[in-house]
């Protein structure tokens, strides 16, 4: 099964350039799986899933509803 990936940060290649201070490079991603299952994954900057903080390369499911906080 095909996964599809967007890139959320300050570089000019990501997919979702958020304006801010504190949004790294490449400040974390979201994968979507083939069956329509999202996660995020945190990479350079601080993200909350929820009020909880992913520490770096920790990844964490996605449902509807969930509250995603980026940068501090």
């Amino acid at each position: 099964k095909q996964q599809y990936q967007q890139i959320i940060g300050s570089d000019e290649a990501a997919d979702v350039q958020p304006f801010g201070l504190g949004i790294s490079k490449q400040h974390c991603k979201i994968l979507k799986d083939g069956d329509g299952n999202c996660t995020i994954v945190a990479l350079a900057g601080d993200t909350y899933v929820n009020g909880r903080k992913l520490q770096k390369d920790e990844s964490a499911a996605l449902a509807l509803y969930d509250r995603v906080a980026i940068a501090s």
